[in-house]
C-alpha cells in the first residue's frame, strides 16, 4: 500500500509566492506487515503449530484481500479528498445517510476499542518483564503473600492504560492524521520490512554452511544482495521519516487540522 503524501512549501519573494510541491512515498504496510511481528507467538501459542503456514496464508490472504477492496472502495468513492481516516470523510446532509455514517462510526470505534490491545500482545512480552524488574513485582510474595496476584495484576493493567493513553495523546494531538500514518509507515513499517530482516539473515546465517540460499547464490552474494536491501530501507527511512515529521511540524506552526 502506496502513501502519497504533498508538503506545499510557500518561498517569499519581493512580489510573488512560489510553490514547490515534495511528493513523497511511504510503504505502509500495515495489512501486511504489523501482523509478522506476532507470527511466532502466534505459532508457539497454537495447539498443532506445525499448522501455522497453511493456516497463516489463508489469514493473510483474507486480511490482504479484506483491506485492498475497502481501500480501493473509499479510493473511488471520495479519489483525492480522501482524508488519513475514511471516517473523517462520512459526511452527508441527508437525516438518513447521517444515522448510517453515525452508525459506521460507532462500530468502527468499538472494533478499535475491542481490538488495540490484541496489537500490544508483542511488545507486553518485551517490556513487562522490565516493570516487573523495576518495580520489584518479583518480591510481591514475600511482603504481600495473601493479596500479592491482585497487585501484580493491577500494576500490569495500569501499564498497559498508561501506554494506550500515550499512543492516544500521540494521536490526538497530531493535526493531520495521515501525517501521522506517513510518519509510523516511514519510522516503523520500513524498519520492519527493509532493514530488519535482512540484518537479521546475516547474523543468523552468516557462519552457516547449510543454507538452500547457497545453493542459488554463494554467500558473497547474499549479503550483498542483503546490503543493498537494507541501503534501499536506509533511503525509505531517512527521506519519508524527514519528510512525514517535517508535515507535522509545519501543520504545527500552520495550525491547521484535516480533523476539524
Amino acid at each position: 500500500i502506496t502513501y502519497t503524501h504533498t508538503i506545499d512549501i510557500q518561498t517569499p519573494h519581493t512580489h510573488t509566492h512560489t510553490h514547490t510541491h515534495i511528493h513523497t512515498h511511504h510503504i505502509n504496510g500495515f495489512a501486511v506487515l504489523l501482523p509478522c511481528p506476532q507470527a511466532l507467538p502466534l505459532e508457539n501459542k497454537m495447539k498443532t503449530p506445525s499448522h501455522f503456514n497453511r493456516i497463516g496464508w489463508i489469514a493473510m490472504s483474507i486480511v490482504i484481500s479484506l483491506y485492498s477492496v475497502f481501500g480501493s472502495l473509499g479510493y473511488l468513492a471520495y479519489g483525492t479528498v480522501l482524508k488519513g481516516s475514511i471516517t473523517l470523510n462520512l459526511e452527508s446532509n441527508i437525516t438518513a445517510m447521517k444515522i448510517f455514517f453515525l452508525l459506521t462510526k460507532l462500530f468502527y470505534s468499538y472494533a478499535i476499542f475491542a481490538t488495540y490491545m490484541v496489537q500490544f500482545y508483542v511488545p507486553m512480552d518485551f517490556m513487562e518483564p522490565v516493570l516487573h524488574k523495576c518495580l520489584n513485582l518479583h518480591k510481591l510474595k514475600d511482603r504481600f503473600p495473601t493479596h500479592h496476584s491482585a497487585i501484580k495484576m493491577a500494576a500490569e493493567n495500569a501499564f498497559r492504560a498508561v501506554v494506550v493513553m500515550i499512543t492516544a495523546v500521540l494521536a490526538v494531538s497530531i493535526p493531520d492524521l495521515g501525517d501521522l500514518i506517513a510518519l509510523v509507515g516511514a519510522f516503523a513499517s520500513t524498519s520492519l520490512s527493509f532493514i530488519f530482516p535482512p540484518l537479521m539473515e546475516i547474523a543468523v546465517f552468516w557462519s552457516s554452511t547449510d543454507r538452500k540460499c547457497l545453493r542459488v547464490f554463494s554467500k558473497l552474494e547474499w549479503v550483498i544482495k542483503d546490503l543493498l536491501i537494507v541501503l534501499l530501507g536506509a533511503v525509505g527511512f531517512c527521506f519519508g521519516t524527514y519528510a512525514a515529521f517535517y508535515a507535522i511540524v509545519i501543520k504545527f506552526k500552520e495550525g491547521t487540522s484535516s480533523c476539524s
